[in-house]
């Protein structure tokens, strides 16, 4: 009865990422490094006419994480979306480090594209990614979007964090209604996610 209910999950699940990929137009590609096979969704064929976006998912995601978005600009962008190594489709070389197969899988994508430069989108540690790929390759980069970076610091404090440092009530709560400790909570919890989430990646690679 399990082995049933897993079959029947699988097919839901695979019936759930064909509709995701034709909704928005787009083909499962697999490209092999060093014998690992790899996954991501491209157009088939890329229109000069329009710019390209490359999106990266973050941890645990995968490439139709993207779907509502991407479906919501069909006809005005080409979309290309990776499956990061050991996410969605695609599998892990435990002889590579995720740092090296990430590089390797996004250059290759873009080279069997046929792309000379796109716009790059990453989510977490997505996000970590497209900035590795911008800093290898920045030829390929025509403008870079983080969403929620992950390991990437801040060059400056955001609009929120500089209200809270700048409008403190004589009551000890600042004008956008968040008490100093809480933002002092915040930035510890955010401090210890990073903290591991960066060991997590220093033993991968």
């Amino acid at each position: 009865m399990k082995r049933i209910s897993i079959k029947i999950g699988h097919l839901i699940w695979s019936f759930f990422l064909f509709l995701g990929r034709k909704s928005n137009g787009l083909e499962k590609n697999i490209i092999t490094i060093n014998d690992t096979r790899y996954a991501y969704l491209a157009p088939s064929t890329v229109d000069p006419e329009f710019e390209t976006i490359v999106l990266i998912h973050g941890f645990t995601g995968f490439k139709e994480y993207w779907s509502d978005f991407m479906r919501s600009c069909r006809g005005k962008l080409n979309f290309i979306v990776i499956d990061l190594p050991g996410h969605g489709e695609s599998g892990f070389d435990h002889e590579t480090s995720f740092q090296k197969q990430t590089s390797a899988l996004v250059h290759e994508v873009i080279c069997r594209s046929q792309i000379k430069t796109a716009h790059f989108v990453g989510a977490s540690v997505g996000a970590w990614v497209a900035c590795l790929f911008a800093m290898e390759s920045p030829s390929y980069v025509k403008t870079l979007t983080l969403i929620g970076p992950v390991g990437v610091p801040a060059t400056s404090s955001s609009e929120f964090f500089s209200l809270v440092d700048e409008k403190e009530s004589v009551l000890g709560v600042n004008a956008a209604g968040v008490h100093p400790s809480f933002r002092a909570r915040t930035q510890k919890s955010t401090t210890r996610i990073l903290a591991t989430f960066q060991l997590f990646i220093s033993r991968l690679c």
